[in-house]
């Protein structure tokens, strides 16, 4: 839910030029870390696991982008 919910309200937040948008998108990483992690844990016991690693993979870099955008934009006061 947090990975789901945070990382939208992040970008809005993003868009609106909100410091608070590093957060959310920090809880959204988290979320998506802990999904993914559940999600390799699972993907081990299937067979063809192999589309839920590179899907969770993907998910957790695009998180991991928006992260580092956000902290890199903070950075640069364009963040109010």
């Amino acid at each position: 839910m947090i990975a789901v919910f945070g990382g939208p309200l992040g970008c809005v937040l993003m868009l609106l030029r909100r410091a608070t948008a590093r957060p959310a998108l920090f809880l959204s990483l988290i979320g998506v870390a802990l999904t993914t992690g559940h999600a390799l844990w699972a993907a081990a016991a299937v067979p063809r696991g192999l589309s839920v690693i590179i899907s969770s993979a993907i998910s957790l870099a695009v998180a991991a982008g928006l992260v580092w955008y956000t902290h890199r934009k903070a950075g640069l006061d364009l963040l109010r």
